[in-house]
């Protein structure tokens, strides 16, 4: 499957609303009951043994992603001390302490820059979780990364238009729009609205549009936060897979979303996911989501 069928459907649906209009998801081919994005960057099967050598979160692993067939990639994203965006999911890394305390300089060379790690993701689309949570270190009350993760799309966006067919170059993607859809997601929906608000305050071009999606962890009903996540301009619901239910599908169309379903670990978990009406799945196994993806 990829994203190029022209009756293919974006996070809002064939009509929905994306963030300031219609989404600019790429068409979806209407014969692929599901798409994968690679969880950290994902692995590949227990039985490949270069898993032990690519760490999650890194340039490496969300190379490897693609390669497997994934139609994109989710990452985390933090901030160090000195305000750099890296990706990278835990709190806490062994050596080094609080990510959020640390230089730059100080966190290891595999884990990559916001930036680096999205060039490394290809085309296609890259699910960016900002990870600020009031009950971890580091909380940041005043979405500095929001408001920096927002800076950083408008410039790549603004560099994607101006490396257009109007300038006599050419973009990665060979026309103005960025080569990548990107639906940036996190738990918390202070930190969703004030990206949403920085990113309309940087817009670059009508057709630059970023989808947004809530995150919903498993001990709350994902039901009840429908409304909320359509308030905050949200396109796409992200609940566990084990909370996917057709139900839960048919309610978030009503109310304007689409839903994304975490962390299928096999191909049972992506067809139960595929059965109930989810868009796509975030996986871990991205060999055999594929596989279930392309109908095996």
């Amino acid at each position: 499957m990829g994203f190029g069928g022209a009756a293919g459907m974006g996070f809002g649906g064939a009509a929905g609303p994306g963030f300031g209009g219609a989404s600019m998801m790429p068409g979806m081919a209407p014969l692929a009951p599901i798409f994968v994005l690679a969880h950290r960057g994902g692995r590949t099967s227990s039985a490949d043994e270069s898993n032990d050598e690519i760490r999650e979160n890194t340039e490496a692993a969300f190379h490897r992603a693609r390669r497997a067939g994934a139609d994109g990639v989710e990452l985390d994203v933090r901030q160090t001390a000195d305000g750099e965006l890296v990706v990278v999911h835990d709190v806490d890394l062994p050596g080094v302490g609080p990510v959020h305390a640390a230089r730059r300089c100080e966190l290891p060379a595999w884990v990559p820059s916001l930036g680096a790690a999205l060039d490394a993701c290809g085309d296609g689309v890259v699910d960016i979780e900002i990870k600020n949570a009031p009950t971890e270190p580091g909380f940041d009350p005043d979405q500095r990364v929001a408001h920096k993760v927002a800076a950083l799309l408008a410039r790549r966006a603004g560099l994607a238009r101006r490396a257009g067919p109007e300038s006599g170059a050419s973009s990665p993607a060979g026309s103005s729009k960025p080569p990548q859809h990107w639906l940036v997601t996190s738990f918390w929906p202070e930190t969703l609205a004030a990206t949403a608000g920085a990113i309309t305050a940087r817009a670059v071009a009508p057709e630059w549009l970023v989808d947004f999606g809530l995150l919903v962890h498993p001990a709350l009903d994902a039901a009840t936060l429908l409304d909320r996540a359509a308030d905050l301009g949200c396109t796409v619901l992200l609940p566990h897979w084990s909370r996917t239910t057709e139900g839960l599908v048919e309610r978030a169309a009503a109310a304007g979303l689409t839903v994304v379903a975490w962390t299928v670990n096999g191909p049972d978990e992506v067809r139960a996911a595929a059965r109930a009406g989810a868009l796509g799945v975030i996986a871990d196994d991205v060999a055999a989501a594929v596989a279930v993806r392309d109908g095996g």
